[in-house]
Order: C-alpha cells, then sequence, then structure tokens
C-alpha cells in the first residue's frame, strides 16, 4: 500500500497547478483597454544619475519633467531637420515611460509596440532587436513612450508574447 501515496504524489506533481511557470505570457482580460501613446523623435542621452539599470532592461515611469529630465539630457543635433525636444506642456495629461537596457557595447533598437491597461497593470508590448555588437564603446539603448495618463499599480513587460523580467522604477513621489 506504499505505492498509492506515491502515485497521488507523482500525479499531483504532474498536474498543471503544480507544473514550473513557463515564459508564456498571462492571459489579460477581455477588458484590457488600449492606451495612446506617441515615441518623441527627439534624441536624448540617458544620464549617469539614472536610476540603477541592474537588470539587463528596466521600465521606468516619469510623471513629470522634472523627474523626465532626471533621467534624460537632450543630445545635441544640428541642422534643419534636427528632432525637436519635448515640449514643456508634454506632460499635461501624459506620463512618460521608457525602457531602458543597462550600459553594454551592443547596438540595440528597442521598439514600445503597445500600451494597454488591464484592471490595474499597465502593459508594455515591446521588441528588443540586436543591430550590432561590439560596437568599441557602451551605451545604453531605450524607448520612450508619452502615454495618456492612467492609473496604475504594476506593470507587465511582454516581448515576442512572453513576459519579461524587466526592472521597474516609478520616479519621485508623485506616481500618477
Amino acid at each position: 500500500m506504499k505505492l498509492i501515496p506515491f502515485l497521488a504524489l507523482l500525479a499531483i506533481s504532474a498536474s498543471p497547478l503544480a507544473a514550473e511557470p513557463n515564459d508564456q505570457a498571462k492571459p489579460e482580460a477581455a477588458s484590457a483597454k488600449p492606451i495612446a501613446f506617441t515615441t518623441p523623435e527627439s534624441f536624448y542621452f540617458v544620464k549617469n544619475t539614472c536610476p540603477d539599470l541592474s537588470p539587463k532592461l528596466v521600465g521606468i515611469v516619469m510623471p513629470t519633467r522634472a523627474e523626465f529630465d532626471d533621467v534624460f539630457h537632450p543630445a545635441p543635433v544640428m541642422g534643419p531637420n534636427a528632432p525637436k525636444p519635448i515640449a514643456e506642456n508634454a506632460f499635461d495629461g501624459h506620463l512618460a515611460i521608457a525602457l531602458i537596457q543597462a550600459p553594454s557595447n551592443e547596438n540595440r533598437k528597442i521598439t514600445i509596440n503597445s500600451v494597454r491597461l488591464d484592471g490595474t497593470t499597465l502593459i508594455i508590448d515591446f521588441t528588443n532587436a540586436l543591430v550590432a555588437r561590439d560596437i568599441g564603446f557602451d551605451m545604453n539603448a531605450y524607448a520612450l513612450a508619452l502615454i495618456e495618463r492612467c492609473e496604475f499599480t504594476t506593470m507587465r513587460f511582454i516581448e515576442a508574447g512572453k513576459d519579461q523580467p524587466v526592472g521597474f522604477h516609478r520616479m519621485g513621489a508623485s506616481g500618477q
């Protein structure tokens, strides 16, 4: 009769409830609402005083212009077609979300594809493509989006249909 408890334990460990979590994204509710966003055509440097970028990729929420300026500095670009800096009033009704790669000698193109709100979870769908390796210096690749203000307490980052382990920082004490 010692075989029955062993078989019961084997059946429990093989059940979906006891399975290891896979790398597929958790399904979101059908009520997940798309959030309008724009990707500014401005060039910025990530400041050396940026919050800890110890995970390979970090999501940063910046509700105010001052908090944005704590993370980014305009890159000098000259000529008649130079991108314009983000307008001072851009944070009226919007907040900035950035995905920033930790410094590396890889040139990467990070793109924010969609932003959705599922209850109190903001979902960022993105791509992070390798452009070149060993570029001769370290850089921070990033993607930047201005999204319409919304209430959220957590964030999920999804790439190629899979949840990604992205660090998260909310700048300042202003919250939303």
